[in-house]
């Protein structure tokens, strides 16, 4: 827990809150309720060392970003795509069919005025830009993100590349590790990466 919430805090994330259960397996799982919560299974109580709990710890809070959290509830780009579909159609900005507009009569059902408003918005905005969008790629970039914000604060290539082997894949159309691995050694090199360990205040002075 101590872990959990000081990257919370490195990183400017939110913090939800923390379930400890030894009696389930498994690493940290983010659940799907409100306000925000995250659930720590047995596998991560033991046999990890610190720097292992950061990485793992600064992944997965990653996905808490807002624009992010959408994929700890559809890991498929399938579905993804269908809801997006389905929110352009709220919008009379795509024409429908079966499976959308279902879809789009089920998101109504919890939407107020005001947030159909903002898809309107946001969907014009999309259309004019030229409804262009790779959702595969989308969920890939998430990925590698929530690997740079592990690295980030753990700050160790190895611990790292073995965090990504040991966590496996997020979803149908991760990248594999090796890929991973790959950008992260790109991102360790690049000034992106120094400013970012600067403005957290972690970064090394060279005299």
């Amino acid at each position: 827990p101590r872990t959990f919430g000081f990257v919370s805090q490195v990183l400017g994330l939110p913090a939800p809150r923390l379930f400890l259960r030894q009696d389930v397996a498994g690493g940290l799982t983010h659940l799907r309720v409100f306000p925000l919560a995250s659930l720590c299974g047995s596998t991560l109580l033991t046999g990890f060392q610190p720097l292992d709990l950061m990485f793992i710890a600064a992944r997965h809070l990653a996905d808490y970003r807002p624009e992010h959290y959408i994929r700890t509830l559809m890991p498929s780009n399938t579905e993804l795509k269908t809801v997006l579909m389905a929110s352009l159609r709220l919008a009379n900005l795509v024409p429908g069919d079966a499976q959308i507009d279902q879809t789009a009569q089920e998101i109504r059902k919890y939407l107020q005025a005001p947030q159909l408003d903002a898809i309107g918005t946001l969907g014009r905005r999309f259309v004019q830009a030229g409804a262009r969008t790779d959702v595969k790629k989308w969920l890939q970039g998430v990925e590698i993100t929530a690997c740079r914000a592990g690295f980030l604060v753990c700050n160790d290539l190895d611990t790292a590349a073995r965090m990504i082997q040991a966590l496996g894949a997020t979803g149908p159309v991760d990248l594999p590790p090796k890929e991973k691995v790959k950008e992260l050694v790109l991102f360790s090199v690049s000034e992106e990466y120094f400013r970012l360990r600067q403005a957290l205040g972690i970064q090394i002075a060279i005299t």
